[in-house]
């Protein structure tokens, strides 16, 4: 590609708004040559790296791999509210910088900590695996390499050696998150420094008590050349993130869209918050020994909270309001029945007739009807779904002439 070609993709709006995509393909082309280096590994004959210390390797980032989407379903929920809280949206582009944030640091804590050891193998003190002696790694490289300065024909050989390739890792296992600290956290140099340092820290520690006193000692080396190595990396991803901050839209653009986005309510952000105001209620309620129904608390919470000042706490938590032109009282009970009526007694109504026609299904009508209220039931929550993830109004909204109205403060 010329430089003129890659100046026009660089400023092409679209390419900008489809960087979603973008790193998806990314994520797969990484996938894919991932795949054909451990392919290469196993079938070539060669002496660089070990073929165990690699596979170590590519078993430990797939294990990252798996575990992530646990650890992203559960951070999810709390993302969503604190960007809805700060910016009133969840903007696309700063979800994939986060989300690959995580999976960066769940790989960079997998790579340092696994594989686990029998705990019955562990039988280390502290001081056997702690080294506080800054730089023993360039000795040691001096010492185990065939390294010599001033014949070329050793300096790839020497490349085969853990003395070279286990410091190299270090190194490049922080150049990303030096690049995340420039480019969207917008850290100074010197604070890049100091966060990769803490974060190589906390690493070390992590391993010096053998993962928080789990093992009864350490597994692994504590070694403050890891610290210098691993904060080597973060600098040189600093200056490695300008690349990023010059191709990609700035943190202030994202931001700015953000806001934008965010003066108007969501069907995703009010569905958010019914979702809190119910649990909310249930929570409470299943800790009570009450044959009041659970519904009835439904309708009169959001019936009566909002009277107040159109908001429930879930609305409060996310920041926004709800706002009736006239017969604001009439409107906002009405409202509050229609969201029990819509989220508990209709889906309610539907289980029960799919109850009575099961416990019946043993003639051909009543399969007809269970098979019929079933898709029905089906249906009902797909329309629900689509409502949501197009950002159409709610029927309950429609029918009360409800509108909505976002309390983000910019200068907050």
């Amino acid at each position: 590609m010329n430089k003129a070609s890659l100046k026009t993709l660089i400023r092409n709006k679209n390419y900008l708004q489809n960087f979603s995509t973008l790193y998806l393909q990314g994520a797969f082309l990484l996938v894919r040559i991932i795949y054909s280096l451990h392919v290469f590994w196993y079938n070539a004959d060669i002496n660089f790296i070990s073929r165990g210390v690699f596979m170590s390797y590519i078993s430990t980032i797939k294990i990252a791999l798996i575990l992530f989407p646990i650890l992203a379903f559960v951070i999810t929920i709390p993302y969503m509210i604190a960007n809805y809280r700060k910016y009133g949206s969840v903007n696309k582009l700063r979800t994939v910088i986060f989300y690959s944030f995580i999976l960066y640091l769940l790989a960079a804590y997998s790579l340092v900590n696994l594989p686990l050891p029998d705990p019955e193998t562990v039988h280390t003190t502290y001081t056997d695996k702690l080294n506080l002696v800054p730089f023993s790694f360039v000795a040691d490289f001096f010492n185990d390499s065939p390294f010599v300065l001033t014949d070329p024909s050793t300096w790839f050989d020497s490349m085969k050696y853990p003395s070279f390739y286990v410091p190299a890792f270090n190194v490049l296992m922080l150049v990303p998150f030096g690049i995340y600290m420039r480019y969207y956290f917008k850290c100074s140099f010197k604070k890049t420094i100091l966060l990769t340092a803490l974060l190589s820290l906390f690493f070390e520690l992590t391993q010096l008590s053998g993962l928080y006193f789990i093992y009864p000692g350490p597994y692994r080396l504590c070694d403050i050349d890891d610290i210098i190595q691993n904060t080597a990396g973060g600098a040189l991803g600093y200056f490695i993130g300008q690349l990023a901050v010059w191709v990609l839209p700035s943190r202030d653009a994202i931001d700015e869209k953000s806001f934008e986005e965010g003066t108007h309510v969501s069907s995703i952000r009010v569905m958010l918050s019914l979702l809190i105001d119910a649990a909310i209620v249930y929570v409470p309620y299943s800790f009570l020994n009450t044959t009041v129904p659970v519904s009835v608390l439904f309708a009169l919470y959001f019936a009566l909270v909002p009277l107040f000042n159109g908001k429930t706490l879930g609305s409060a938590l996310l920041k926004f309001g709800v706002e009736f032109k006239d017969n604001k009282a009439f409107r906002t009970v009405l409202r509050g029945i229609l969201i029990t009526a819509y989220f508990n007694w209709i889906p309610l109504g539907l289980l029960t007739l799919m109850d009575v026609f099961n416990f019946e299904a043993e003639t051909p009508e009543f399969l007809v009807l269970f098979a019929g209220t079933l898709l029905v039931f089906v249906l009902y929550f797909l329309i629900i779904l689509i409502v949501t993830l197009f950002n159409r109004r709610f029927l309950f909204d429609r029918l009360t002439g409800a509108e909505y109205q976002s309390t983000i403060d910019r200068k907050a």
